[in-house]
């Protein structure tokens, strides 16, 4: 309001309308959780890696999947640690050519971590800003029971080209007797 010599003479209101911001805000809160249902669900987690070495998991399922405990402080070194170490040679070069050559990765790698063995996938694409990678931001997903299907499919391909060869070596025998 102003006043002009002790009177009222105008009276100013300034009136906004937030039901449409809080809607937004309602559905946005409703897709962020389902994103993270629907994560949990495909047992796929997301982390992010900085350029100035700090690596960080967004998500529990990451952790889960590494074995790694949620209220650590990963970094690198340890971060890669939870992985075979046959593979961590590969998750180490694929994390050098994405920070010095803007290059993605896709791969499948061992969990050395707990008594169980697992397998992940691990996804990153590197961000850029100024012409410079200066993060990289990835999944890692699940993969042991595609890894045991696909175990399982080929022993028993095995198998039966085994019993094959059987039969075959047997009706060779039979004919010659």
């Amino acid at each position: 309001s102003v006043r002009v010599a002790g009177d009222v003479r105008q009276i100013v209101v300034y009136k906004r309308d937030v039901t449409e911001q809080h809607r937004r805000k309602e559905a946005l809160e409703r897709q962020n959780d389902l994103f993270d249902r629907e994560q949990e669900i495909a047992r796929v987690g997301d982390w992010e890696y900085e350029a100035m070495f700090f690596f960080f998991f967004k998500q529990k399922t990451a952790y889960e999947i590494l074995g790694y405990p949620p209220d650590a402080d990963p970094n690198p070194s340890t971060a890669v640690g939870y992985y075979h170490p046959e593979d961590q040679p590969r998750v180490r070069k694929a994390l050098r050519d994405a920070l010095q050559e803007g290059r993605p990765s896709d791969l499948e790698v061992r969990v050395a971590a707990g008594d169980e063995a697992r397998w992940a996938r691990i996804r990153g694409e590197p961000q850029w800003e100024d012409g410079e990678v200066v993060r990289i931001r990835g999944t890692i997903q699940d993969i042991t029971e595609r890894k045991q299907r696909e175990r399982a499919l080929r022993e028993a391909k095995q198998e039966a080209e085994e019993a094959s060869q059987l039969k075959s070596s047997l009706l060779a025998n039979m004919s010659h007797e």
